[in-house]
């Protein structure tokens, strides 16, 4: 018994130990638990704060949002460029509230729209944003509290550029500078807004207090207009209250145009031609390519062709710091290009001839290769006169050769600053061959004056006749060195015409007076003829009164009848005599015109063909040459 109440004692002092250990385990456990609750209550706390900060937050955000509503359209266009920020504070925690509009497809920007679209006007909506922050949440790096709206502004309009590459855009194009310039509502001075277009080809100006504005697109270089012009004119738009007004402007890449003369399928020189367009906006639809150009070095840089350069090749105009490429449109298909030889659209093949001009499209930023019809001009000149051929002459002669199918006309070529002459200067050969050195001419009329230094004189063909080159072989022309002066020719040509026409004249009155005699002599006859008949039947009633009792004639005795006659011979006979005095000097006077008329054409004719005569050597003279040897 002593036993087991000693072994139980030692157990309960070992027991003692646990116990602390458990009360030490458990006060632990009540410390965490404490702990926590406290620290649960403080999250809870920070969190119904920052719900409370995010609240009001919210509250400002919607305040500032119901102030932008009623803001004036001046106050939402300043906002684009500059956002508001101010501070308020509630229950002493300050808050930064940022004020920012734009508009809702983009201010001065392209987004949201694009050059193809054919709506002319749409919302001129604008995009509010009012964001809220304090300092609990900038330290917490947490995004700032933001509303944000769409809107129409009280009052203010929208513009929308829209830049295509054609009357009827199928692309935009994009990097074209916009400066729009309009006087806000209530301002005294201008305010001016830019951008620049999109990829789609367009850019939206939006909130514009105005009701009216002013659009101009500064040069690009290398573009032009449809007229073929750099600068898109200045334009003034009236805008619509509340909506976006589409402007649209067309604006695209030049190109240019390198032309080959050909002629018979050979590669052939000449100087200028023409490339016209019926779908160029200005008169009168057409430009010039030359071997050589002179331009104007301010405004437009307009050029002006010069002819008597001869080359394989030509080119429109281009200038390096405008228009380095050309300055054609390059309108789409199938508006092409219409290109062949000359100084004008009077040069065009098809007008004298089968040939027709080479048709191209031009393309933007691209100097268009293509080969163009051009006729030829031989030309012979002799030593000696027409009768008396002596040789070749090998003196080198001046040419003009005058493009006459362009002398009359009065219009530049779109953007040239003077009208290109139509005279184009070359040499001959000189060599014996006596050709002209660049023979190939535009289809059409023209002159050729040839001056000659030995002989002191000028030849010129045309004057008389009209050399025409209707084909690709063109026409071949001679001179004789020793032909007589074209004015005595000609004087002498037109009295001879002069005479033909006064002897015609005479003719047809002598024609008229036969005719008129003719007449006279059958009326006279038939007269008489019918006297002749009336008397009979009066002498008849005489006879037999009964018989002419109801006929109404009269009634004649035979002694009258014969005295009748007799009258009447005798008046025949002197009409008679006097019609054939009358034939007989008509007569005369017809052998008389028809000698004279073939004197005068022979003379007419020798004149159009009129041999040399000798020229004093200091007498600079026009002579008139023939047309083929």
């Amino acid at each position: 018994m002593r036993t087991f109440l000693a072994t139980t004692q030692s157990f309960r002092r070992s027991d003692d130990g646990f116990l602390l250990i458990e009360v030490m385990i458990s006060a632990l456990l009540v410390a965490i638990i404490a702990i926590a609750t406290f620290n649960g209550f403080d999250a809870v706390n920070r969190a119904s704060a920052d719900q409370r900060s995010h609240d009001q937050a919210v509250v400002l955000a919607a305040q500032s949002q119901e102030q932008l509503r009623t803001d004036p359209v001046t106050t939402l266009d300043a906002l684009e460029s500059t956002p508001h920020v101010y501070t308020q504070t509630v229950d002493g925690t300050p808050y930064t509230i940022t004020q920012r509009v734009e508009p809702s497809n983009g201010s001065a920007s392209g987004s949201g729209c694009n050059v193809t679209e054919t709506t002319k006007q749409t919302g001129a909506n604008v995009q509010i944003t009012s964001a809220v922050t304090w300092a609990a949440l900038s330290a917490a790096k947490r995004p700032e509290v933001s509303l944000t709206s769409i809107i129409t502004p009280p009052a203010g309009s929208g513009l929308e550029i829209d830049v295509g590459n054609a009357p009827a855009p199928t692309a935009g194009v994009p990097g074209v500078s916009v400066v729009v310039t309009y006087k806000a509502s209530g301002a005294s001075s201008l305010s001016t807004a830019e951008g620049t277009t999109n990829s789609n080809g367009c850019l939206v100006f939006g909130g514009i207090p105005s009701l009216a504005a002013s659009i101009a697109i500064p040069q690009k270089i290398g573009y032009v207009t449809p007229a073929d012009l750099l600068k898109v004119p200045e334009k003034e738009v009236t805008l619509a209250p509340n909506l976006t007004t589409h402007d649209a402007v067309t604006y695209a890449q030049a190109g240019g145009i390198k032309a080959e003369f050909y002629d018979e399928s050979k590669a052939v020189t000449g100087d200028t031609f023409v490339a016209s367009n019926s779908s160029l906006t200005a008169e009168p639809k057409f430009e010039l390519g030359s071997t050589e150009f002179e331009y104007q070095t301010t405004g437009e840089q307009n050029y002006h062709a010069l002819t008597g350069t001869y080359a394989l090749t030509a080119e429109t105009a281009k200038y390096e710091s405008s228009y380095p490429t050309g300055d054609l449109f390059p309108f789409p298909e199938p508006n092409k290009w219409l290109v062949y030889a000359g100084d004008c659209p009077e040069n065009n093949p098809s007008k004298w001839s089968s040939v027709k001009g080479a048709e191209v499209s031009v393309s933007a930023g691209t100097i268009t290769p293509l080969k163009i019809p051009i006729s030829k001009v031989s030309l012979t000149v002799w030593e000696g006169t027409k009768a008396v051929k002596k040789s070749n002459a090998t003196e080198h002669l001046k040419i003009t050769i005058t493009n006459t199918a362009c002398s009359a006309y009065s219009e530049p070529a779109n953007n040239a600053y003077a009208l290109t002459t139509p005279t184009h200067k070359q040499e001959t050969e000189g060599t014996g061959n006596d050709g002209l050195k660049n023979p190939y001419q535009p289809y059409g009329t023209y002159k050729l004056l040839a001056e000659s230094s030995k002989e002191h004189k000028k030849y010129e063909l045309g004057s008389l006749e009209t050399l025409t080159n209707a084909s690709e072989t063109g026409t071949s022309v001679t001179i004789y060195l020793g032909q007589k002066n074209l004015e005595a020719i000609k004087s002498t040509r037109e009295k001879a015409e002069k005479e033909v026409a006064a002897i015609e004249k005479e003719e047809k009155a002598l024609t008229e007076a036969k005719t008129t005699e003719t007449h006279n002599r059958e009326s006279r006859e038939a007269t008489e003829k019918s006297n002749t008949e009336t008397w009979k039947k009066e002498e008849e009633c005489h006879n037999n009164v009964l018989l002419c009792l109801f006929s109404g004639f009269k009634s004649i005795t035979p002694a009258e009848r014969t005295a009748k006659e007799n009258a009447q011979n005798a008046t025949r006979a002197a009409d008679q005599a006097a019609e054939a005095s009358a034939q007989a000097t008509r007569t005369a006077e017809e052998t008389t015109l028809h000698t004279r008329k073939t004197t005068e054409v022979s003379a007419r004719e020798t004149a159009k063909g009129e041999e040399p005569t000798a020229i004093t050597e200091e007498t600079e003279s026009k002579v008139k040459v023939g047309t083929g040897p």
